[in-house]
């Protein structure tokens, strides 16, 4: 939808290709016209994604690496390190495809949020714009 006239584009499969990856409702991309007609879309570097499967990760696991397959929201796999879990919001960089290296840290987007909640009702306002470095 475009925000300035509300005129609705519809895309096919096709033109939004590997992009359905990392498409979230209300989520601002560029979309690509030709004549009027939109032809695809260019999408944030970087997309906040909702793990919704992460099997357990057992530590030892030589064949697997440092890292284990999770599953986002919009149903894309990729692989991450082995501390994320289920119900963590990761950063993933939309270009290539793989989580960010600033998302590495184990104190997750929804930890440092769930923290600032605890210290606002305390008074305290940290600054949770960066990863703290708390570990589990």
């Amino acid at each position: 939808m475009d925000l300035q006239s509300y005129d609705q584009s519809a895309l096919s499969a096709e033109q939004v290709g590997d992009a359905k990856n990392y498409l979230i409702d209300n989520l601002e991309v560029d979309v690509l016209l030709f004549d009027g007609r939109p032809i695809g879309l260019t999408l944030p570097n970087f997309v906040d994604l909702l793990v919704t499967r992460a099997d357990p990760w057992a530590k030892g696991d030589s064949v697997a690496g440092d890292s284990k397959p999770v599953t986002l929201e919009t149903g894309y796999t990729l692989r991450v390190p082995p501390f994320i879990e289920e119900g963590i919001k990761i950063t993933v960089d939309t270009r290539p495809g793989s989580m960010s290296p600033g998302s590495n840290d184990p104190t997750s987007l929804l930890e440092r949020e769930t923290l600032a909640a605890k210290n606002r009702t305390s008074g305290f306002e940290p600054d949770c714009s960066k990863p703290s470095g708390i570990s589990r």
